[in-house]
């Protein structure tokens, strides 16, 4: 199970429909998918994986609102830990609302033609 979340909290999906999610993206914000794994069905290039120090500061925001939503991770907390790995794509209303058919570079997040070229 993925988690939306924006920098100031979780996007509740529930029983809500696409529309009503994408417009709270508009009014809230850059999101995130966050994965604990890579979904099978994702478009290539859709999901990075990224320490979770490292999505916090992406997102500015502190690292414990990330472990509140999405746990710790493997291992005991302390020297022996392994690093907290996930899965993330930015999420805009145009890509929720396509359902992920659409070509994208993977960093950039530009949607791409045909010929793999970005779209201005």
């Amino acid at each position: 199970r993925g988690h939306l979340m924006c920098s100031d909290g979780e996007v509740q999906q529930g029983h809500r429909s696409e529309d009503e999610i994408a417009i709270e993206i508009v009014e809230r914000g850059p999101c995130w998918l966050i994965r604990s794994d890579a979904h099978v069905a994702a478009p290539r290039g859709s999901l990075r994986r990224v320490e979770l120090n490292a999505l916090a500061q992406e997102m500015q925001v502190p690292r414990s609102r990330l472990v509140k939503v999405l746990g710790e991770g493997e291992g005991t907390p302390g020297e022996n830990q392994e690093p907290h790995l996930v899965w993330v794509a930015r999420v805009t209303p145009a890509l929720l609302c396509c359902e992920g058919g659409l070509a994208v570079a993977g960093d950039s997040g530009a949607v791409l033609a045909q010929d793999d070229r970005p779209i201005p």
